[in-house]
């Protein structure tokens, strides 16, 4: 499941063994009213806590009262699956399900869930995630672009525009090499950049407080616009970074193999300069609620860095929308699979180190993208006579089975 909408046709719905796969994935609602990502983490009663929480909810409670059938044996365990953004949505959810809402309403947090329907949710019995994204939060403050000053699209900084040809952006590939003091400026000035921008959605909010003299105010009805906040990411257009894990691990590799090792994405570069030097293009629309409890996210200026094998600096916990956070109030087995092809190799680490569960499991998937299907520009990356799906499926084999066949091995050695 995600946090932004259906999956009914997702890989997860291949059967694994003899398990009953419930999609709930908000497809009961018509997609006007299905509420979008930044909605996921606020449980106000006009957001996704009324849907996506308590679907899950009723999805779990759905699956608990099924009887066994002639072809189906009752259920016994209840495991629930997060791809990509269904990842932070499903640790928050097995978070406040083990501890309640107070997991989410800490002095940590820049604002607090509301907890309405978030009392006496089921526990689940794992939690399975799939290329994992570390939450929304994260998205968004690697995203905001410190070239703009303000909230103005002209004039941009050049000394930390990423998508400057001076600065090593290639416009022809989308992929980029900066030098190490660039990346270090243009990371010191995005945690700038995001510190004020959360700042200002904070003085509006205590501004909303004080002309209404109601403190319970969240800021729903003051609009929240920021200009140069989807694309900005230094790692997509520069593969060099995020490149490694820091620790040997499990990788899927191509040839069947399972060796323990460093692991290495092979992604390409995924720069966006088209968007992100479009004003409205790159224009986050929201509100000062979603923005703040969905978006914003503290980090250090100085301290906040992008290397080849670490994000260093922030403060997941500053935010209920990421994994990292909530995967620290998690004791229930959990399972990672990352994809090589795809940018979350050190991220999902991350997750995994910051996970306290006793039995947790991480494994990476070689040569597969964010999908999970076999990466036809890495393989003519590393080999530029490969240039049809068909022979990068070759090349990588079946990523798919080699997915679903270590997600079957760890569900059975445990349910």
């Amino acid at each position: 499941m995600r946090s932004e909408g259906r999956t009914l046709v997702f890989l997860s719905c291949i059967p694994i063994r003899a398990i009953t796969i419930f999609k709930d994935a908000r497809s009961w609602l018509p997609e006007a009213t299905r509420p979008s990502v930044p909605t996921a983490y606020l449980t106000e009663a006009n957001t996704v806590t009324t849907v996506t929480s308590t679907g899950i909810k009723s999805g779990l409670e759905y699956l608990k009262k099924l009887q066994a059938t002639a072809t189906l044996p009752a259920i016994t365990k209840l495991i629930i699956f997060g791809h990509s953004a269904g990842a932070p949505l499903m640790t928050f959810y097995q978070n406040i399900a083990e501890n309640g809402p107070g997991a989410c309403q800490g002095p940590e947090k820049i604002i607090p869930c509301v907890a309405t329907n978030l009392g006496n949710l089921p526990k689940a019995d794992g939690v399975m995630l799939f290329d994992a994204h570390l939450g929304d939060s994260l998205a968004t403050f690697t995203y905001v672009d410190p070239a703009i000053h303000g909230n103005e699209c002209l004039p941009r900084n050049p000394q930390s525009d990423l998508f400057s040809a001076a600065n090593g952006y290639d416009f022809t590939t989308n992929g980029a090499t900066y030098n190490k003091q660039f990346a270090k400026t243009f990371t010191t000035h995005q945690a700038i950049r995001n510190q004020d921008i959360l700042n200002d959605a904070l003085a509006l909010l205590r501004e909303k407080v004080k002309a209404t003299g109601d403190p319970t105010q969240l800021g729903d009805d003051i609009p929240f616009n920021v200009v140069g906040s989807t694309d900005a990411r230094l790692w997509q257009p520069d593969t060099s970074l995020l490149k490694y894990t820091k620790k040997p691990h499990t990788l899927l590799a191509r040839d069947g193999a399972r060796p323990v090792q460093i692991i290495q994405s092979v992604r390409n570069p995924m720069g966006r300069a088209a968007n992100g030097l479009d004003c409205n293009g790159s224009t986050t629309t929201q509100n000062v609620h979603i923005w703040l409890g969905a978006h914003a996210l503290r980090a250090t200026p100085g301290l906040y860095t992008q290397s080849e094998d670490d994000i260093t600096g922030i403060d997941y916990d500053s935010s209920n929308a990421t994994s990292v956070s909530n995967a620290k109030g998690i004791t229930v087995p959990l399972v990672i699979i990352s994809n090589t092809g795809h940018y979350f190799v050190r991220p999902d680490e991350i997750l995994y180190d910051n996970a306290v569960t006793h039995d947790k499991t991480i494994a990476f998937e070689e040569g597969a993208v964010h999908g999970g299907t076999p990466c036809l520009p890495c393989a003519t990356l590393i080999d530029p006579t490969i240039t049809t799906q068909a022979q990068a499926n070759a090349y990588w084999g079946d990523t798919i089975k080699r997915t679903f066949d270590f997600y079957s091995e760890w569900l059975a050695a445990r349910y």
